[in-house]
């Protein structure tokens, strides 16, 4: 193996970039929940253009979709920096003297990308570089289920938070006038701000755990 590869670098600063992340997806989903509550407090109305709307209603179907933008820029940060923060980490299972993880530094990457694959796989990858990162089995091979629950926890939300958006999507109405959210809409994007808060806070505990996990096994290397 290259020397290269062998050598351990801190993920410390990707794992830092990736909690603040998800602690600000976290906060910004707070005002994006109010403006999902503030638009099913407005009745429906049957709107025929913008103009015949009334200004509570145009509001907050004005402030839904701005929050929802921002929600999701926040968000998609994280996740960059979680996927960086990931590679960064699998490649230092070497140098912490692992020699079969079931997982490479470039699938954590690619795992998110290949369609209907990435319903389960990226799940599949924390789980095993969880295991691989056990400072009690020096070759990564611990076969415990300690943190599996936090992983299936934090992936089952992530799914949730993914069908919110296709929801949001899927209950638009069709012959609405341009800028007009249904109720429905303002329901999926509900359980969006939920889900995206639970994700995120369920994630900075599988990356700090990961990174402690890390720490303690490079240190007893070290002292080997």
């Amino acid at each position: 193996m290259p020397q290269l590869e062998a050598t351990y670098r801190s993920s410390a600063r990707r794992a830092f970039a990736s909690v603040w992340l998800f602690r600000a997806a976290a906060a910004v989903a707070v005002p994006y929940i109010a403006a999902a509550l503030w638009r099913l407090s407005q009745p429906d109305e049957f709107v025929i253009s913008i103009a015949s709307a009334s200004k509570g209603f145009m509001l907050s179907a004005a402030a839904l979709p701005l929050m929802a933008m921002v929600v999701v820029a926040v968000r998609l940060s994280a996740l960059i920096a979680f996927i960086a923060w990931l590679y960064r980490a699998t490649k230092n299972l070497p140098a912490l003297g692992v020699t079969d993880a079931g997982v490479t530094p470039g699938w954590t990457i690619g795992c998110w990308f290949v369609p209907f694959v990435n319903i389960i796989a990226p799940c599949i990858v924390v789980l095993r570089l969880w295991r691989a990162s056990d400072p009690s089995s020096p070759a990564g091979d611990s076969q415990g289920r300690q943190g599996w629950l936090l992983a299936y926890a934090w992936w089952g939300a992530f799914l949730a938070l993914s069908a919110a958006g296709f929801a949001v999507w899927f209950a638009r109405a069709t012959d609405a006038p341009p800028g007009t959210l249904t109720q429905g809409q303002a329901w999926a994007h509900l359980c969006s701000g939920i889900a995206t808060i639970v994700m995120s806070l369920l994630a900075v505990c599988v990356i700090r755990e990961i990174e402690r996990r890390q720490t303690e096994k490079s240190q007893l290397q070290a002292f080997a």
